[in-house]
């Protein structure tokens, strides 16, 4: 469930620093840029720099020139890769479900409490893309 911080008094497990998405024309060459910019402009909402993520959450996504655009996009946007974990072996390609997974493995990877930075990022053959910066 989404809440606002402090309304439960439980502690979050995670906090949605920031996020872009948009439409980039299709599959091309303007998807790459289009990830690239929703992955700037996501860091650039959560007041965060890119040395600040420790960790890369590609899509789901079991079509291999969309992985390899989105590794590429995260890379150039953050000046190399920190660790990258990869859902695709376990949860194979979910389609819509995709991004709920890739956060559930973020947080199943994570200590509780921790101070964690990952980027979430989705692009789709209808030339949508999509990037999240989350702590947990």
């Amino acid at each position: 469930m989404v809440e606002p911080a402090g309304r439960t008094g439980a502690a979050p497990v995670a906090e949605l620093l920031g996020c872009e998405a948009g439409y980039f024309g299709g599959l091309g060459p303007g998807l790459a840029g289009g990830l690239r910019r929703c992955i700037a402009t996501a860091l650039q909402r959560s007041g965060l720099t890119p040395a600040d993520v420790d960790v890369v959450v590609p899509g789901a996504s079991g079509h291999t020139r969309l992985a390899r655009l989105e590794l590429r996009a995260a890379e150039t946007e953050l000046g190399g890769l920190p660790a990258v974990l990869d859902v695709l072996p376990a949860v194979g390609e979910a389609y819509s479900a995709g991004g709920a997974l890739q956060l559930a493995a973020l947080l199943a990877t994570t200590e509780p409490r921790g101070n964690r930075i990952g980027l979430l990022t989705s692009v789709g053959e209808d030339g949508g893309a999509g990037a999240l910066v989350v702590r947990c």
